[in-house]
């Protein structure tokens, strides 16, 4: 090889490494600044970072809207937030919630509350109900609306399975599932429970969970329909 062509090749190499060397410095500093607390040098450090990318990270977008929301650029904060969240980044659409309250606009709030809880069903309802920036939302309806449609689907999904399980006559896995489950004490939950119990020919277990459901909900017809029929079935006639 000629020492020309050498040169030309180490020139090239040179040159592709002072854009990674760069970029990784404004890694460190972007993301060190963002642990250590330092957001508005790290927004700033964002900012390059994600300019320097002909299609930057969604990842660098997301932190960048996070950011920008404690140091109280909300609107840019939005922009940033949506962005990752159309992006697949699930984690921002409680943040670009969380700006949408200090933004005073709690529908706003509500409908990225709602896809959060769609797209992270397991850890979204505790991390939502515990965050105090939510608390004003608590009494109104859109909140009642968001609990109630999460409670049906997730409990749909934990029936689904339990009917499934039981199926295969994996009875110990079924009854694991919903007693450890958030949602146990839905009467929807206490009647699939019990009646599983039913089926394997255990009429004493089925009524203690019966039993359960109704200290939560003691006019429910369902439930006390339930016992009464397994108190039949163990020649308890009085008591049923």
């Amino acid at each position: 090889m000629s020492k020309r062509i050498l040169t030309i090749l180490l020139f090239m190499i040179i040159v592709c490494a002072v854009p990674k060397a760069q970029v990784n410095t404004m890694l460190y500093d972007a993301y060190g600044n963002y642990y250590s607390g330092n957001y508005n040098a790290a927004s700033a450090a964002f900012d390059k970072l994600i300019s320097t990318n002909v299609t930057p990270r969604s990842k660098d977008i997301f932190y960048k809207g996070i950011s920008e929301y404690n140091i109280g650029n909300y609107r840019q904060a939005l922009n940033d937030l949506q962005l990752a969240a159309s992006r697949d980044i699930v984690d921002a659409f409680i943040w670009s919630a969380r700006v949408s309250m200090n933004l005073n606009d709690p529908g706003s709030s509500l409908n990225d509350l709602r896809e959060y809880l769609l797209k992270s069903p397991d850890t979204g309802l505790e991390e939502i109900t515990k965050d105090p920036l939510f608390k004003s939302l608590h009494n109104s309806d859109g909140w009642y609306s968001l609990l109630e449609n999460y409670n049906k689907s997730k409990t749909r999904e934990i029936i689904d399975e339990a009917r499934y399980l039981a199926e295969k006559q994996q009875y110990s896995k079924v009854h694991s599932l919903i007693e450890n489950s958030y949602y146990n004490r839905e009467v929807a939950l206490v009647q699939c429970n019990s009646e599983i119990y039913a089926d394997e020919g255990n009429f004493e277990l089925a009524i203690n969970e019966l039993n359960r459901g109704l200290e939560n909900h003691p006019e429910s017809r369902v439930l006390l329909k339930l016992k009464a029929k397994y108190l039949t079935r163990l020649n308890k006639s009085s008591e049923a």
